[in-house]
């Protein structure tokens, strides 16, 4: 039986339906295997923009750590703004944080290492890779988080912000006088007005969700401190309201007495310390410095020392003994101040409250519109610490942009790439359909090729003895054409 290459595309296109069927499977299983097994991975690069950083140093001074990327108090605080749950171990265990090495430090280093030197690069641009689930969204928005919950982190660690603290806003439905529910708002007022001051730098932020900058903001707890609170001083004073005179008289009396034991303790530890002062300088007199040559006994010309070399680069800073003291004399005498301050502003208190109002005084009229002046102070008051959330959030948004920003936005791309796997399916599978179809055939082909020969065999022996030549013989095999078989198989 011969072939030749042309009945082998005959038996493939004899077939051709089984192959396509068989492409076709192949295709399917190998989509639905891809979808099984795939993964998303999330990648976005960041760049830090602070010279210390390629120094290997961060703003603190304390060495530079990328890997603070994902800390517990970051990834914890992602976790908190996702919908759904991940675990620190697999963000920690999936996220690559890979420091961007540029062509010439890489040339550098290079030459470097030839000629026997040491190089060390600290890269200030990171590329920082996770690689998620099965979900798209999930792995995107876990990056996402991180990233956007470690910016914030940065501040908080390298850069001071403060923020305001809220007032109670049932402070007026609390057990305390309208005097101390006026001062509570006015301490507050004050706090929040210093705490807004230090935002105020070289250029004064507006917030794009409020539209206003911090200055204007400052300007509205200004207008309450300088307007609105004296009014409300003014006529809890004139009309001496007060929801029980004698217990408010009490807690005045205490509080003189504490700040008065407190201005006594402060006044002994700063007169210690300038003790400790005193005693400091006339035991160096005598002692040789930079500043003195400590001839004739102490009293000699002093020599001062010009031009002293100063290492901008390693400055070390010490705190001597001597500066520690007036530190602590400065601060004991600031606490004295203090404490004077208000143990007579509660003098004050008692003496107002200790007495009663003008007879001409309507009692009834005042107290009314303290309840209604306090009530909306503190309504005001809450509209403004809203905003300024709003504002200090929009600006720790932005302060970051000056030290760290995102080179890339986070970029998601899949883990398994369909394609190969897809090729190298329908490459098998056309093959293996291919040779099936081949083998059927030939096998087909043959059972018929031996049946043919064994009829020209049967036909070719006349008598016994010729058969058993033949037989002895080697078997003479006719020459059938694939045209003869199909004949036969007609």
């Amino acid at each position: 039986m011969k072939l030749t290459i042309w009945d082998l595309f005959v038996f493939l296109f004899k077939h051709k339906i089984m192959i396509l069927v068989t492409v076709v499977a192949s295709l399917v299983l190998s989509c639905l295997f891809v979808d099984h097994i795939q993964t998303y991975s999330s990648e976005v690069v960041i760049r830090y923009k602070d010279a210390c950083v390629s120094n290997g140093k961060a703003l603190d001074g304390s060495e530079f750590d990328a890997n603070e990327i994902i800390s517990p108090k970051v990834v914890t605080n992602a976790n908190k703004d996702l919908p759904f749950e991940i675990t620190d171990d697999n963000v920690r265990t999936h996220t690559q944080i890979i420091p961007v090495i540029s062509d010439n430090a890489t040339a550098i280093q290079q030459a470097k290492l030839k000629e026997g030197e040491e190089y060390e690069y600290n890269s200030n641009v990171y590329r920082v890779t996770y690689r998620g689930n099965k979900s798209f969204f999930e792995t995107r928005d876990t990056l996402d988080r991180l990233i956007d919950n470690y910016f914030k982190f940065y501040n908080e660690k390298y850069i001071y912000l403060a923020t305001v603290s809220e007032i109670d806003y049932d402070l007026n439905k609390s057990d305390y006088d309208y005097i101390e529910q006026a001062e509570i708002m006015q301490a507050n007022i004050d706090s929040s007005i210093e705490v807004l001051q230090g935002y105020i730098g070289n250029e004064d932020y507006r917030s794009p969700t409020t539209g206003l900058t911090f200055t204007d903001l400052i300007n509205e707890f200004s207008y309450l401190s300088e307007f609105k609170m004296p009014q409300i001083f003014s006529e809890i004073y004139t009309a001496k309201l007060s929801k029980n005179t004698p217990l408010l008289l009490n807690k005045y009396i205490e509080r003189k007495e504490q700040n008065e034991l407190n201005a006594k303790n402060s006044l002994e530890k700063a007169s210690l310390a300038e003790d400790r002062m005193n005693a400091y300088v006339n035991a160096n007199k005598d002692v040789p410095n930079s500043y003195n040559s400590n001839q004739n006994d102490g009293d000699d010309n002093v020599t001062i020392i010009h031009e002293v070399e100063e290492d901008k680069i390693e400055r070390i800073q010490e705190q001597t003994t001597y500066d520690t003291l007036i530190k602590n004399y400065i601060t004991d005498s600031v606490g004295v101040n203090n404490s004077n301050i208000d143990a007579q502003h509660c003098t004050d208190i008692i003496n107002i409250f200790s007495t009663p109002a003008n007879a001409d005084v309507n009692y009834e009229k005042y107290q009314k519109d303290v309840e209604q002046d306090i009530t909306q102070t503190l309504d005001k008051l809450k509209e403004l610490y809203g905003i300024a959330f709003a504002l200090i959030d929009d600006y720790n948004s932005h302060i970051p942009q000056k030290h760290i920003e995102c080179l890339t936005g986070v970029r998601t791309y899949k883990n398994v790439y369909t394609s190969i796997y897809v090729l190298f399916a329908i490459g098998i599978g056309f093959i293996l359909a291919c040779m099936a179809a081949i083998i059927y055939e030939i096998m087909k082909r043959y059972a018929v090729y031996s049946k043919a020969m064994q009829n020209s065999l049967k036909e070719d022996s006349v008598d016994e003895g010729y058969e058993d030549e033949v037989m002895s013989a080697d078997p003479i095999i006719p020459d059938i054409s694939l045209e003869q078989i199909e004949d036969m198989e007609g």
